[in-house]
């Protein structure tokens, strides 16, 4: 997805086009042959790139803003949504998102200011893949005194919504508890950012973000029971503690049955030197392929890098992806 958090001091290295290093040639005209079917959302997309070393696959976001929640529900009228929304009953659920979210008045018309819907990739199809759903929680910045989640964090009441319409279904008790739990063992300044459900890939979780400082987040793992391994994740965290921001860091991690143990972590740059530092790192692991990590330590007039997400896997070395915000010009065409 892409983050409003950007580094500033990268810009104006001129590249003729994207480098087929991080966006093979085979991935960009899937690409594009999948999105000549999607509405132009916004003038700037996103693509979500592996940074391994035999890892091609690259996806596609778009940030939907509430002026084009209409394109989504059906009620503009766009013929090319239309016939994309008939494709599979799955598109169902991104209509009735929408159609709530437009309402004036409405719980996700006040909480949730946009949304990116993410596409993975594959160049086999000639279709356009239901998309996955993150939307984004506008939590309120000055926290009411009240000890129920309901009342100092009304936001809640968006998140139980969009995951009982993301769901398809009324939400479990156990799922509400959980929702519940995450919320109210936030540190004073944690916020949750997202909630996302993967819709095309039969995900049966919902997608929690929140954002906290680096020592905050072994607490939160440990007062929400994740099924996460706290010893390698204290132990990566520590790792690269000094690349991450003074404003703290986005974790990604599911609720509900069959949840995966796995985490996400996520990082910006505020300044060149430390996302030099960062890119070195990964490449030394061997968790970044060195070419990719060399052309991320810069922006370029075609792509700017928003964040790169680290995917801790119990007892597995992580990953890494970059998330990469691109003109829709290279991709509209």
């Amino acid at each position: 997805m892409i983050n409003s958090n950007k580094t500033n001091d990268h810009q104006g290295t001129e590249s003729p086009a994207l480098e087929a290093a991080l966006v093979p040639l085979c991935a960009l005209g899937s690409i594009r042959n999948i999105v000549c079917l999607i509405p132009e959302f916004y003038n700037l997309v996103g693509l979500e790139c592996r940074l391994g070393e035999a890892l091609d696959q690259v996806d596609f976001s778009v940030l939907v803003t509430k002026r084009h929640a209409s394109m989504l529900s059906g009620r503009s009228k766009n013929k090319r949504w239309e016939d994309l929304a008939q494709s599979d009953t799955r598109w169902a659920i991104v209509r009735d998102f929408a159609c709530e979210w437009e309402k004036l008045g409405s719980t996700l018309h006040h909480w949730i200011p946009f949304l990116f819907l993410e596409v993975d990739i594959d160049p086999e199809l000639d279709s356009v893949p239901v998309p996955s759903i993150f939307a984004a929680l506008d939590s309120p910045l000055v926290r009411p005194d009240s000890d129920y989640p309901e009342e100092r964090m009304p936001e809640i009441r968006a998140f139980y919504q969009s995951a009982k319409i993301l769901s398809g279904r009324k939400l479990e008790k156990d799922l509400v508890e959980e929702i519940k739990l995450c919320f109210s063992s936030l540190p004073p300044d944690g916020r949750v950012l997202h909630l996302g459900k993967m819709i095309g890939r039969g995900h049966q979780g919902i997608r929690m973000s929140a954002n906290m400082q680096p020592d905050e987040i072994i607490t939160f793992l440990k007062n929400t029971n994740r099924p996460v391994s706290l010893l390698q994740i204290g132990s990566i965290i520590e790792r690269y503690k000094r690349y991450m921001p003074v404003e703290g860091v986005q974790i990604d991690f599911d609720l509900g049955c069959g949840i995966s143990p796995n985490l996400g972590i996520g990082f910006s740059f505020n300044d060149s030197k430390t996302r030099e530092n960062f890119f070195d790192c990964l490449i030394q692991r061997g968790i970044a392929a060195p070419v990719k990590g060399e052309l991320l330590k810069n922006d370029t007039s075609q792509r700017t890098l928003y964040h790169v997400k680290l995917s801790c896997v119990p007892q597995k070395q992580e990953t890494a992806k970059a998330y990469l915000g691109v003109p829709s010009c290279l991709i509209y065409r």
